[in-house]
């Protein structure tokens, strides 16, 4: 069907060949926003850990300069 050359498409033809590009287009933005989402708590959560990474270098820092 999709090999014809172009002017020779009906209307419906080429109405779902466009209803199914539309589809995949929002099934491809879903897919991004997910993805924007996941890298987002992603940041979030490396950034916890390095602030508790900084926490305990310096606890670290305070005992080794009493001892």
């Amino acid at each position: 069907m999709y090999n014809e050359p172009p002017a020779l498409y009906d209307k419906n033809t080429v109405e779902l060949m466009i209803e199914e590009q539309q589809e995949e287009i929002r099934r491809l933005e879903e897919e991004a926003q997910k993805r924007e989402e996941e890298l987002r708590l992603n940041k979030e959560e490396l950034r916890a850990k390095d602030d508790e990474l900084e926490a305990l270098r310096r606890e670290l820092a305070k005992w080794t300069e009493n001892v």
